[in-house]
C-alpha cells in the first residue's frame, strides 16, 4: 500500500503517522540556473554544483535534499523551464535555458575576467525567468509560508543551542546541504574561535565566539528554502537579538522538513508528518492547465 503525504510546515512535529519511511517525490525536467549567492547559496548548494573540499568547510550535496526545496527562492521558475546549456562550474558555461511554453530563453552570463582560472558567472537568469513567467504566462511565484513553531517556543534543540550550539550550528549547516545527522568538526572549530573579543570590568581580553554568524548563516537558509515570510532584515536582527532561540527554531525547522540535523542533547528524530493538503507552488504546469489534473508535486511515502 502507498500513503500519501503533503508537506505543511505548521503541522505539529511530532504527529506521527507510522515508521519513518523514505519518502519519494514525483520529479520532472527542471532547468539547473545558476542562483546569486555562490557557495552560500542553498539553491546552488543543494544542486551540486560545488565540490566537496578538502577540509570540510565545503561538504557537498548530500542524499537527503527534500524535493520541496528546489522551489525555494528562485528556485520555482526552474520547473517551467529547460537546459538548452545546463550551467557548469568546470566547463565555465553560463547557461541557458528556455521556457516550456514559449521560446523565451534566459541566459546566465560570464563576468568581465571570462574564462580561465578567473571565471565568475553572474547570476542573471532566475530572475529573468521569473520576471518573464509572470508576465508572460501569468504564473506567480508561490506563497510566502509562516514557520513551523515560534521562536520563543519551549521544545526540542533549546537545550542544545544554549549548551552547545557550535555543534548544532554545524550539524544545520550539514543538514541545509542534504546532509542529516550529521556533525561537521571544522564549521564547529569556526563557529567557536571565527569571533571577536570585549574587554570585561577587569580590564581583560575574552574571545566571544560567533553565535551571531551560525544564527544568521542557518536562518537565511532555511528562510530561502522554505518560502518563509520574513524579511532579510528581520532575519538578521533575530540572529543578532536571539541566537540560542534562532538556532532552535532552525533546528525544529530542519526536523519538519525531514533532514534532521540531530545532536546531542536533542530528542529522537521526529517521526513523519501526515499533511493536509500540498502546498501550492508544487502544482506544475502553464496557467491554462487546471491543477488537479497535472499529478504532480505529490510526496508519497513507499
Amino acid at each position: 500500500t502507498v500513503s500519501v503525504l503533503y508537506w505543511r510546515p505548521m503541522a505539529n512535529l511530532y504527529d506521527a503517522v507510522g515508521p519513518t519511511t523514505a519518502i519519494v517525490m514525483q520529479t520532472e525536467d527542471r532547468a539547473r540556473p545558476f542562483f546569486s549567492g555562490g557557495e552560500h547559496s542553498p539553491a546552488n548548494n543543494i544542486r551540486g554544483y560545488f565540490e566537496p573540499c578538502c577540509c570540510g568547510m565545503r561538504p557537498g550535496t548530500g542524499p537527503n535534499v527534500p524535493p520541496h526545496w528546489y522551489d525555494g527562492g528562485h528556485g520555482w521558475t526552474t520547473k517551467h523551464f529547460t537546459d538548452i546549456e545546463p550551467f557548469s562550474f568546470q566547463n565555465q558555461t553560463p547557461g541557458a535555458h528556455r521556457c516550456k511554453y514559449c521560446s523565451f530563453v534566459a541566459e546566465g552570463r560570464e563576468g568581465c575576467c571570462g574564462k580561465g582560472a578567473c571565471w565568475c558567472p553572474i547570476a542573471s537568469a532566475p530572475p529573468a525567468m521569473e520576471r518573464h513567467l509572470i508576465d508572460a504566462h501569468g504564473i506567480q511565484p508561490p506563497p510566502r509560508r509562516k514557520w513551523a513553531t515560534e521562536l520563543c517556543e519551549c521544545g526540542d534543540g533549546c537545550l542544545e543551542s544554549i549548551c552547545c550550539w557550535q555543534c548544532q550550528a554545524s550539524r544545520q549547516i550539514m543538514a541545509q546541504r542534504g546532509w542529516a545527522n550529521t556533525f561537521n568538526c571544522f564549521w564547529c572549530l569556526y563557529f567557536t574561535f571565527a569571533g571577536g573579543s570585549h574587554h570585561d570590568e577587569h580590564g581583560r581580553k575574552n574571545h566571544v565566539a560567533c553565535i551571531i554568524l551560525a544564527a544568521w548563516l542557518n536562518r537565511r537558509s532555511i528562510r530561502e528554502l522554505h518560502n518563509i515570510d520574513e524579511g532579510c532584515c528581520e532575519t538578521l536582527m533575530i540572529s543578532c537579538c536571539c541566537p540560542h532561540c534562532s538556532i532552535a527554531q532552525t533546528y525544529r525547522e530542519y526536523s519538519a522538513a525531514g533532514v534532521w540535523p540531530g545532536g546531542v542533547l536533542v530528542g529522537d528524530q521526529p517521526p513523519a508528518i501526515m499533511m493536509d493538503q500540498p502546498p501550492p507552488h508544487l502544482m506544475n504546469g502553464p496557467p491554462a492547465m487546471a491543477p488537479q489534473q497535472q499529478g504532480e508535486g505529490y510526496a508519497k511515502m513507499v
